[in-house]
């Protein structure tokens, strides 16, 4: 592989795995892990673009009014994506969490054709309804809709959907994305500490909140460069091995049992997934979408 695509493989490997991560600080109230995150991200982002001397990126982004409104409503998403993904490992639905991002793909297929008026071919049309069943076979199993799961795959695609209108780069812009939750998410994990609603987490637990904003950026830093001089339909396939890892770290590492039906919904989402990357290849080879 070029240096590009095994930079993009790297980020999801690392996506893959965060799950461990966030197990090692379970103990820590999911609310503060959310804030932390958010507020170590944002320093760790403003030390990389000082570093890299491209802080007149983000200078250059608040000069444009429409593209910060933008990019704060996509904060405001991704801060809903990191929330339910943290409960949903804290409260050991990992594997909900990696159908998730299995669904993320058909998800979006779905608000191109909604919103950004794209055609479908056949394929992607199979694998939304394939996708659909699986979700289905779920609620009549159990009674009650996979909210996890579709809260964290459809915030994600909503992220992604608003960032297909910016066209900032992608440190700058998480640097603006979070810039109005700041100081509201400061003054929130301050009180949540002020009055002992920060969990039972132990010293060492504490001590690694700070690295909440490393195991944010970096992986989003390694995808801009690699990206770049990726070609977007492999980096589409690559990143299936982000849900994978997911999977495996719950059901292998955490004991997290996958029910029947459960199983079903997963080959009827994986059946979709093989009808999408067949959709994107056969577009690759022909130059333009399959025939219906």
């Amino acid at each position: 592989m070029r240096r590009g695509p095994l930079l993009v493989l790297l980020c999801y490997v690392l996506w893959g795995v965060l799950p461990i991560y966030w197990k090692l600080i379970a103990d820590v109230s999911a609310y503060v892990n959310l804030g932390s995150r958010a507020i170590w991200s944002f320093i760790l982002c403003i030390i990389i673009l000082a570093a890299l001397k491209k802080l007149n990126q983000v200078k250059r982004i608040f000069a444009d009014r429409r593209e910060v409104w933008r990019l704060f409503i996509a904060g405001g998403v991704l801060l809903i994506n990191w929330g339910s993904y943290i409960i949903a490992v804290n409260t050991n639905h990992i594997v909900d969490a990696s159908l998730a991002y299995y669904l993320n793909p058909i998800i979006s297929i779905v608000i191109g054709f909604t919103v950004f008026k794209e055609r479908l071919t056949g394929l992607q049309w199979a694998g939304v309804i394939l996708a659909t069943v699986g979700v289905g076979i779920s609620i009549i199993s159990y009674g009650q809709v996979p909210w996890l799961a579709l809260v964290i795959g459809l915030s994600f695609a909503v992220y992604g959907a608003l960032k297909k209108t910016c066209h900032s780069e992608s440190i700058s812009a998480l640097t603006v994305e979070m810039t109005p939750y700041i100081l509201p998410l400061l003054v929130f994990v301050t009180v949540m500490f002020a009055k002992g609603q920060a969990g039972d987490a132990s010293l060492w637990q504490l001590l690694l909140l700070p690295t909440t904003g490393i195991v944010t950026a970096v992986p989003l830093f390694f995808y801009s460069t690699g990206i770049a001089s990726t070609d977007y339909t492999l980096a589409g396939i690559l990143m299936y091995v982000n849900p994978t890892l997911q999977l495996l770290c719950g059901t292998l590492l955490y004991g997290e049992v996958i029910s029947r039906a459960q199983w079903l919904t997963f080959l009827f989402v994986w059946a979709g997934l093989i009808c999408y990357v067949v959709s994107i290849l056969l577009k690759r080879h022909t130059g333009q979408p399959a025939k219906k």
